[in-house]
């Protein structure tokens, strides 16, 4: 399939192609656009908020690190629409309340919410996370940041994708493993 970058309701960039829908978005969100280029190779500048579904603390249940005490950050918004997905609150929009779903959280007040919760393993999760990832880069510095201050070693870091939209290299520096969960034919997506 021919997969191209586009820009969902919120301006966020994904990768998408021609199957792709935002469902159900909020009245009024204009239609996914060309991505837009930056002027003599800038960077884009990163937003100072992310979309979220929910923050919670659990145990990993999936990949190498079954098991570990964690703080996850899920993330709204996929470009995928599994017909078995087990999240669909982050991105089907149809079925679910976008208002009541979804928050859009400041970097600063997400980055309080993950310290706070004691652990030093974080699993960041969706829907797709990667659509954010710019966003995650200013996240994931702050968290940096906060616990070099504390004298702390970093936090653990672990993020559970699709495997459609590549990580930046600056993700690619930082996040310690990647949970790559590829969707085959079943599960509705055109191979």
């Amino acid at each position: 399939r021919a997969v191209r970058w586009a820009r969902d309701p919120d301006g966020l960039v994904a990768a998408v192609s021609d199957h792709t829908r935002w469902k159900g978005e909020p009245r009024g969100r204009a239609e996914a656009e060309p991505r837009q280029e930056t002027r003599g190779g800038e960077r884009p500048r990163r937003r100072c908020e992310l979309l979220v579904s929910e923050i919670f603390r659990s145990v990993q249940g999936e990949g190498r690190h079954v098991g570990v005490p964690s703080v996850f950050l899920r993330l709204a918004r996929c470009n995928l629409s599994c017909r078995w997905c087990d999240t669909p609150y982050t991105w089907d929009f149809e079925r679910f309340d976008f208002e009541r779903e979804v928050r859009r959280r400041p970097l600063d007040e997400v980055a309080d919410e993950l310290l706070d919760a004691g652990v030093a393993h974080v699993v960041i999760t969706g829907g797709e996370p990667l659509l954010q990832q710019r966003e995650l880069e200013g996240l994931l510095e702050e968290l940096d940041r906060r616990r070099a201050e504390a004298g702390r070693a970093r936090l653990f870091v672990e993020v559970e994708t699709n495997g459609t939209v590549p990580p930046t290299e600056a993700l690619l520096r930082r996040v310690d493993h990647f949970n790559v969960s590829p969707k085959l034919e079943n599960s509705g997506e055109p191979a």
